[in-house]
């Protein structure tokens, strides 16, 4: 029972970044066409009306009573912030460099995991943390030909996106401890579109 249920997140893991690369590389092509509130406001849109069908599955309105409505609207906040510095950097920099960039967000949630949650992380994280930011540096080194055109302080938009994006995530840890995940994504959308 157990495996399988590892088997079924690591399914949704992956089905579910395969959908957020698919979203960064459409509202990369659409950043020359729509403003970034335009692009924002249609897919959360569509993400809240796919978030009310799926609600109707899990008992309709009742999900969505959240009893710590302060974190709720911290995780809401940081993902509305997420969400404008990456595609902000999106429409300027290359899609795979804010992407590679944005992947500083793993080494963030561990280290924030062990400060708010008070999670322990072994020698093996500490080693893939130092070797991951050692990476950032890498992609960002100034003296770069892809960076002679883009001033420094605009690789730091995917990396401030990043850490909001950890602190989301690790907000929505301990949210989830009491509320659903799809309640979680309604308030999201609701406050994308407010």
């Amino acid at each position: 029972m157990i495996q399988d249920s590892a088997k079924l997140a690591v399914i949704f893991s992956l089905a579910a970044w395969l959908c957020i690369s698919l979203n960064d590389v459409v509202m990369k092509l659409l950043s020359d066409s729509y403003s970034l509130h335009q692009l924002v406001l249609i897919r959360s849109t569509v993400g809240l009306f796919l978030c009310l069908i799926i609600l109707q599955f899990e008992g309709s309105w009742r999900v969505l009573k959240i009893d710590n409505k302060f974190l709720l609207i911290f995780r809401c906040m940081m993902m509305v912030t997420t969400n404008l510095l990456y595609f902000s950097a999106l429409v300027i920099l290359p899609l795979a460099v804010a992407t590679a960039l944005f992947f500083i967000a793993p080494i963030f949630i561990s280290l924030l995991s062990t400060i708010i949650l008070k999670e322990t992380i072994g020698k093996r994280r500490i080693t893939a943390i130092l070797v991951g930011l050692a990476g950032i540096i890498i992609i960002m080194r100034p003296t770069s030909s892809v960076t002679n055109n883009i001033h420094f302080s605009i690789y730091l938009l995917p990396v401030a996106a990043a850490f909001c994006y950890a602190l989301a995530q690790v907000t929505a840890r301990k949210l989830g401890a009491t509320a659903r995940a799809s309640a979680m994504a309604f308030y999201l959308h609701l406050v994308f579109i407010l």
